[in-house]
């Protein structure tokens, strides 16, 4: 009897084993920044609920078993924050579907010399064409605030926002002056920083992500 209890416990302890590398392979896919999308395509037999779960089961988790799994991730190709005096490159794009629409933003935050730090693909809900964009400036401006450059350059397409950022016009619109004023909060974050206007085919990747974000509705 004692025998066939042991056995249960030994296979308890094997099948619980087995879910936390199966959680950890998830985990460490999901910490290399790839969007959820991404992770459910990689680990089709898994749903939102069951990753949710993972990630649930992780947090109450034991200081040790967290430490192990931030390290399994740490061997991967994520990317590595630059140094506080280093400078980055923030691009940013919002992107709605009938104005006001379906909407997305898209953000990519670099080095000067075009290698990516990270990127972000973020669905929306309905915005306008204006919203958008402001939104997508304020999710990246706090992806930048992590790493905590010495000097950011923030590029966007949107000229009317660049202006209003930067002075040149006045914020009239009663929705855009809520995310104006938040916008300006956050580059307070950044004491040498400039905004700049660029054409939308120097925005391209930005613009990508922004689409994909709608297309994939996450």
């Amino acid at each position: 009897m004692s025998l066939d209890k042991d056995g249960e416990k030994q296979g308890a302890r094997d099948e619980v084993g087995g879910a936390d590398a199966r959680a950890r392979d998830v985990l460490w896919f999901i910490a290399r920044e790839e969007p959820l999308a991404a992770t459910l395509r990689r680990f089709p037999d898994l749903s939102r609920r069951e990753i949710g779960a993972m990630l649930e089961r992780l947090a109450s988790a034991p200081d040790g078993v967290k430490n192990e799994v931030k390290a399994s991730a740490g061997t991967g190709s994520e990317p590595v924050p630059p140094a506080a005096s280093g400078e980055l490159v923030l691009f940013t794009d919002g992107a709605s579907r009938g104005n006001p629409g379906l909407a997305g933003a898209g953000v990519v935050l670099q080095r000067p010399d075009g290698s990516v730090v990270a990127q972000r693909a973020v669905f929306l809900g309905t915005r306008t064409n204006n919203e958008a964009e402001y939104e997508a400036l304020l999710i990246g401006l706090a992806l930048a605030r992590e790493f905590a450059p010495g000097r950011l350059e923030v590029r966007l397409d949107s000229e009317l926002v660049v202006r209003q950022l930067n002075g040149q016009y006045r914020v009239r619109h009663p929705g855009l002056i809520p995310l104006h004023r938040k916008a300006q909060e956050l580059l307070r974050a950044f004491p040498n920083h400039r905004v700049l206007h660029v054409m939308r085919e120097q925005n391209t990747r930005a613009d990508e992500l922004s689409n994909r974000a709608i297309d994939e509705r996450r």
